[in-house]
């Protein structure tokens, strides 16, 4: 199932290009390359990061069709509820990474107080 354009992607923690560099690898199982995201379609922040037990402070923010604009994408991948991988080549560069990152809009975690 492709996700939606307007669908929300959530990652737990604070986004910088070096962290999703260190934190990509192949998904076990299915040959997808990146890093892991919650996103799915009709889902509200809160609910996303429910299903993914996500406990960070801060969480990073943004949409699939920004992920798609850099021309990336956001695929649903097994795991928890919801749990997708923004693909990226194997071979990104740190720029790559950085400009990924530079989409994600820092917010508190609504389980910490943040919006929902």
């Amino acid at each position: 199932m492709a996700l939606a354009n307007d669908a929300l992607v959530v990652r737990g923690g604070l986004v910088t290009g070096e962290v999703l560099s260190l934190k990509s690898s192949e998904h076990k199982g299915v040959g997808v390359f990146g890093f892991s995201v919650y996103s799915y379609d009709n889902k509200t922040v809160e609910e996303l990061v429910r299903a993914g037990d996500i406990d960070n402070k801060f969480i990073g923010v943004t949409r699939v069709q920004v992920i798609r604009d850099l021309g990336f994408d956001v695929v649903p991948t097994p795991g928890l509820p919801h749990h997708a991988t923004l693909q990226i080549p194997r071979d990104a560069k740190p720029e790559d990474y950085a400009r990924i990152a530079d989409v994600f809009e820092k917010v508190l975690n609504p389980r910490r107080g943040g919006p929902k």
